[in-house]
């Protein structure tokens, strides 16, 4: 069963986890370690076997440090331990009632197969309809350097890289409706993403940005700032960013685009 199977690969994880953390934990030396103040000075303590041994700050200095990356590592076992008591728990629930598998394979039935495809159908209709609206929609464009935007587009823009000329021209190509360089404004921060998109099928926003000049230093200081922009404000590389490099030796092929097209539209 679906469902039941990710709890079960991940008690195993942990488990395994659980025993390289014990097999670590045996390297390091006997006792614990406790910090305890004594008048206006702080002493440091090692208990072995109801023992008690004080620490010289001078002289035992690794031995302290050995100490705390024992108590990380024991909080880190208490914590694994922890988690699979409770995940072992959840996972003997599960058992028998994985509702995820009983619905897929429902939906494998003749009856609810036709159900969805007539579904789908209709979707598709929706969906190019609004996405088509959206692109004929005015927006606010960059009206940075209009000098360098000498590229001409099928789309009917003028872009400032055959890059983005090849990128546009093969979007256009898949009908995946895009805006070239349109506002977005981030925490009072405006960028001009080279392309926003509205995904054909969910509709949501993805962003295009490909960097074309990593060669240049402060090229690459610039883009670096940007992208954590977008990744402090939910926009992330591999989710609706796209980031597509190259440079004097990797320029970008249309296969390539091609293929970002295909993962992420398709």
């Amino acid at each position: 069963m679906l469902y039941q199977q990710i709890f079960e690969n991940r008690i195993s994880n942990l488990k395994s986890k659980k025993m390289l953390l014990a097999k670590e934990l045996e390297e390091f030396p006997k006792g614990s370690l406790e910090c305890n103040k004594d008048g206006d000075r702080y002493r440091w303590y090692v208990y072995v076997d109801k023992q008690r041994k004080a620490l010289s700050k001078r002289k035992d200095q690794e031995l302290a440090a050995q100490f705390l990356n024992k108590m990380q590592l024991q909080c880190e076992l208490d914590a694994v331990s922890a988690e699979i008591i409770a995940m072992d728990a959840y996972n003997k629930h599960l058992s028998g009632v994985d509702r995820y598998e009983e619905f897929f394979e429902k939906m494998q039935k003749p009856a609810y197969q036709d159900l969805l495809e007539w579904l789908g159908r209709s979707c598709k209709k929706k969906t190019k309809l609004d996405s088509a609206e959206w692109e004929k929609a005015p927006f606010v464009q960059n009206q940075e350097h209009p000098e360098n935007k000498i590229y001409h587009t099928t789309h009917g823009d003028l872009v400032r890289s055959k890059s983005e000329m090849m990128i546009s021209l093969l979007l256009s190509q898949h009908n995946i409706p895009f805006h070239y360089e349109e506002e977005l404004v981030l925490d009072n921060i405006t960028l001009y993403p080279d392309f926003t998109i509205m995904h054909p099928i969910s509709l949501k926003k993805v962003y295009w940005e490909h960097l074309g000049m990593l060669n240049s230093e402060s090229y690459y200081q610039v883009t670096t700032k940007k992208i954590h922009t977008y990744i402090e404000n939910g926009i992330f590389p591999g989710d609706n960013l796209i980031l597509t490099c190259e440079d004097l030796n990797h320029p970008l092929d249309i296969e390539m685009v091609n293929n970002v097209i295909g993962i992420f539209f398709q």
